[in-house]
């Protein structure tokens, strides 16, 4: 296990360029400034429409951003462990190009992340939570069951309490 956490920071500089080379351009260290920038766009892309309509996005098609998604996937994962401010910038990209190229099997994963960010970083409960029933509905209509786990984990695990008993959470957990 200790060899394995040793090449963590490896795989963050392979993955950003590999990201580049698909047309995502993100820094392994993002500023503070960078990250509200990044929060702010990703809010513009998004606050003119009903959070539940982002369901009827197109299907994203495009086989490059599809490719990325699944890379910021599995990165999300690393930099959740040795760069936070990393995974916040991994998650809004994620959710941006969900946005602007249409929804896929992991956009459920994006948007659920995004609503605990939304929760628990800019204090906004109720965009979070509808956030994490959207992520919900995206897992659902692309029967995306590789994310189930996690997306039901942060969906009761951060968000559903804000807003539902806390025995709601409790039991989707335990079922």
């Amino acid at each position: 296990m200790l060899s394995v956490q040793q090449k963590l920071p490896e795989v963050l500089p392979l993955g950003l360029k590999l990201l580049a080379d698909l047309g995502v351009n993100l820094t392994q260290e993002p500023s503070d400034e960078e990250l509200a920038e990044l929060f702010a766009a990703v809010a513009d892309l998004w606050q003119a429409d009903h959070i539940a309509s982002l369901l009827d996005l197109r299907p994203m098609t495009d086989a490059q951003t599809m490719a990325a998604m699944r890379l910021l996937v599995r990165l999300q994962l690393v930099a959740s462990v040795i760069a936070p401010k990393m995974q916040t910038a991994i998650i809004l990209n994620m959710v941006r190009l969900s946005l602007l190229n249409g929804n896929a099997p992991s956009s459920c994963l994006a948007y659920v992340t995004y609503g605990n960010l939304l929760v628990l970083r800019q204090g906004n409960i109720e965009a979070g939570y509808e956030f994490g029933q959207l992520a919900l509905a995206v897992l659902h209509r692309y029967e995306a069951r590789e994310f189930e786990a996690r997306v039901q984990f942060v969906f009761n695990g951060f968000i559903r309490y804000w807003k539902e008993p806390l025995q709601a959470s409790l039991d989707s957990l335990l079922a």
